[in-house]
This record gives structure tokens, sequence and C-alpha cells, in this order.
């Protein structure tokens, strides 16, 4: 007591050379955060100091001095090697090096430097602002900057990754990044607690999922909230190609994303698009929507595709001046199921239902229908094939089949309805052909009916595959030898 003001009052400092207590609560007046002493005694669950200073000063009729209109208690200390577990599924807070504060009804913690996992964290600051009224809060801000493959373990490890309804789930990154975050946690009501936080991209790497194409030079900012998530503008090169994105939460709790970018085909064939893509020249623009909801990814991109230049078979040929209106959609339906549905003009139309993740996902069934009018619902396994085709040349699919490579395990054949105007079959027109078939006893049936040729055609698929036909007339067209197709 080094000065008194009165009865009843202190003026007192002190300094302690000993290691910090384990428990927090030694240091606090018994008359300060009784409701929230239990949470207290687990959060600091590590930590030292040699050097924790005290001060009371005041009439102690006011003590803890709430208010400290009235006097000051106040306990300080320099802490090494801290933890702070803050809720049960939130990520600790480990290597904590920095100020313990508490002050009349305030705690604070103040770190220089500190880790959630393999993130590093600076100017982290926890503070609940009044221990006396018995609802506590914390509240906890920091920065951190490091690898972006961290910050999503730390997302997928927190309640943060049901606050953003799993936006992030199964992404893969490589680059670098900072976050900046806000926590505000009710100490007797943690499920009501709120968070917000800005994450900056920075020349990443993204996989948005598994057998998905990278995102290459990912730059942009991810906000999120208890509510949600936001992407007010990004900017990536996919495909070889610029894309920009921009994302946003929905009222029914999914993630829609927008984008919309330029494809060249030589960039994206290098930058490991299919094979397919050395049949293509020119670049066009395109733009699609994606939704997430329940970690279910539904998809639906679209272009016009001119400026493209596509050089396969008839009926699928086009000049680079020409449009092609393209749609790709892909919804879930069910678990491990999906749809996927594309229409190019009115060339042909495609339904197809898949079953399974990643690379176990198979194709089950589909449907493919030429010219006018869309492809129905698949009802049989295989693929159903029907419509008009105004010019088919076999011998041009046949070598593109060829340059394809062998194939096992292909999804065969359930039917044809078809009917071709004008079939080029080894430099010989045929006009006016329907084909109808169905599967039997693993062999497709067909029969087929023409100007110029009628009877029956079977084709089995097993190892290289075997056609054989019985054929009730036959009239062989003039010989005919087509331009050479450049590619």
């Amino acid at each position: 007591r080094t000065a008194a003001e009165g009865p009843g009052s202190a003026d007192l400092t002190g300094h302690l050379s000993r290691g910090l207590a384990q428990r927090v609560t030694a240091y606090l007046p018994l008359t300060v955060a009784k409701s929230s002493r239990p949470w207290l005694d687990r959060a600091f669950t590590a930590g030292s100091s040699n050097d924790v200073r005290f001060r009371v000063k005041g009439d102690l009729r006011h003590f803890p001095f709430a208010d400290e209109r009235h006097g000051v208690f106040e306990v300080a200390a320099k802490v090494n090697g801290g933890t702070l577990i803050y809720g049960e599924r939130w990520p600790r807070i480990t290597g904590i090096e920095g100020d313990f504060l508490f002050r009349g009804a305030r705690l604070e913690v103040s770190a220089r430097e500190a880790h959630i996992g393999k993130v590093r964290l600076s100017r982290v600051r926890a503070q609940i602002p009044d221990l006396l009224h018995h609802d506590e809060q914390l509240n906890i801000s920091g920065e951190a900057e490091g690898a972006t493959a961290d910050f999503l373990s730390f997302i997928a490890d927190s309640p943060v990754n049901g606050m953003i309804n799993g936006f992030t789930e199964g992404m893969q990154a490589q680059g670098q990044g900072r976050l900046g975050m806000k926590l505000q946690l009710p100490l007797q009501s943690l499920d009501r607690s709120r968070v917000s936080g800005s994450y900056q991209f920075i020349n990443n790497q993204l996989v948005p999922e598994p057998g998905f194409p990278p995102l290459e030079q990912v730059n942009g900012r991810l906000d999120f909230t208890q509510d949600g998530v936001r992407v007010p503008s990004a900017t990536a090169t996919f495909l070889g190609g610029p894309l920009s994105v921009t994302a946003g939460s929905q009222r029914d709790a999914a993630v829609s994303i927008q984008f919309q970018g330029r494809i060249n085909a030589d960039a994206a064939r290098r930058a490991g698009g299919g094979e397919w893509l050395r049949h293509i020249r020119g670049a066009t623009d395109w733009r699609g929507s994606l939704s997430m909801r329940n970690k279910r990814v539904d998809l639906s991109v679209e272009s016009s595709l001119q400026g493209l230049a596509v050089n396969l078979p008839a009926p699928f040929t086009k000049t680079a001046a020409e449009s092609l209106p393209l749609r790709i959609e892909r919804r879930y339906t069910g678990p491990r199921e999906e749809r996927i549905a594309a229409t190019a003009g009115n060339i042909a139309s495609m339904v197809l239902l898949r079953r399974g993740e990643g690379r176990d996902a198979r194709i089950e069934r589909g449907v493919l229908r030429f010219g006018e009018g869309a492809a129905g619902e698949p009802q049989r396994p295989g693929i159903a094939v029907s419509g008009v085709i105004r010019t088919l040349d076999f011998n041009e699919w046949l070598a593109l089949s060829g340059d394809a490579g062998p194939r096992d395990g292909g999804l065969a054949l359930s039917s044809v309805d078809l009917r071709i105007d004008e079939a080029r079959v080894f430099e010989r027109r045929f006009a006016e052909i329907g084909i109808k078939a169905a599967q039997q006893s693993g062999v497709l049936q067909a029969s087929i009916r023409g100007r110029d040729i009628e009877g029956a055609l079977g084709w089995r698929g097993q190892g290289k595959g075997r056609l054989t036909a019985r054929l009730r007339r036959l009239n062989l067209p003039a010989g005919h030898q087509p331009p050479r197709r450049t590619t």
C-alpha cells in the first residue's frame, strides 16, 4: 500500500517472476466471470510467463472497478507458447506469443504471432469486453498469410465449413493467399457464433472438384460470413483462355457461381484438353453457371461456337463464321446419380444418366437424337439412337474411331430408329436409308431398308467386334470419290 486515498482505499502494484499459473481464473477476482469460469479454465491450456504484473488502485468498496471511475484493477502478463481453445469445434490457436491483460471487466489477449494448424497468424486479438454481466462474448480477430491449401484445411476442420454450405469442400489448391477474419462467440451459446472473413487468392491453381480441369492464375477475393459466401470478382485462366467469376449465396442456401470466358482450341489442347480438340481450330466466347447445394454441384455451359472451325465428320462440320448454339447441363438427381444433357443447335441432342463419383462414375443409359426435337429420358440400359441425319460419311467416322484408339467397356447401343438421307460408304452413296435395331442376347439386331438396300444386320461388340449382313436386295451405286477432308 503506497498511497491511501481514504478508508478502504489502496494503491498497490506487484510483479511475479514465476511461471504463469495454469488456470487464468486464479488471477481474477471471485466476483468476476462467475458463469464463464469453467470456459476460462478450459480455454487457456498451455503457456508460460516470467513477467506477470498487477495493479490495484482505488476504493475497495467498488472493487473490481468495472467502469474504472472509482479505481483500477489490472493483471498483465507476457505470454510465451500459449494455447487458446475457444470452442469445441473450432481449431485451437497455438504458439501464442504476446500479452495477456485483465482490466476491470475486460479480458484481452494480443498476440504478435500464433498458429492455427499450419497457418501462421499475425496481429491476433482475443477479447471478452464484459466479464461481469453473465452474457460474456469472446471476440477474436486476426490476419494471416500462407498456403491456400492450409486455409482450406482450416475451413474444413471448423464450423465455417457448415456456415458456407461446404463451398470449398473437395477443392484442391496450390499457391499463397492472405486471410483476415473476425469471430464473435457467445460463450454461453456457441451455436449463435458469427464469423466474417475475407481470403485473397494470389496467383493460385485451383481444382474445384476431383476430375475438373484446373483453374490457373486465380486472383480474387472470397468473402464469407455465417450466412454464406461471396466472390465479388475473380479472374483466372481456364484451358488456356481468360475466365472471370462472380459468386454469392442464395436464399435457398445454395451458392450460385457465374462465369464467362473465351476458349482457344489450340491453347486448350496444350493445357490438357481432350485429343478431339485437334479437330477444332479458332476461339469462341462461352459462359456458364454453377449451383452448389448440400455438396452437390449443378452445372450449365453454353456458347454460340462462332469463331470455331469444327473439322469433324458430318453432321458436325462447321466453319468459323457459322454459329452452332451449344448447351451442356449437369445436375444431380439422387445420391451418386447425375443427369447430363447436351444440345447442338438442331443437329443433335443427348441425355445421359451417370452413377458413381469421380473415376468410378459410369454412364448407365442414354438417349441420342439427331435432327429436330429433343432427346427423351433414357428408359433402358445402353444408348438409344433416333432421329434424322441428312448426311453421314461412314468412312470418316471409321477413321476417326481408329484415331481414338481401342476402348474397353464402352456402353452398348440399346436401340436404333434412324433415318439417313444420304450415307457414304466406301466411296458409294446410299440414299433414303431407314435403320431400326434392338439388343437381343448381347447382339444388336437391325433391319435396314432403303432405295438400294434391304435386309438385316447383326453386330456383336465383344473383342474386335463382328458385323454380319443378310440382304434380300442390294444395288451398289456407282463409285464416288469424295473430296479429301483436311485436318
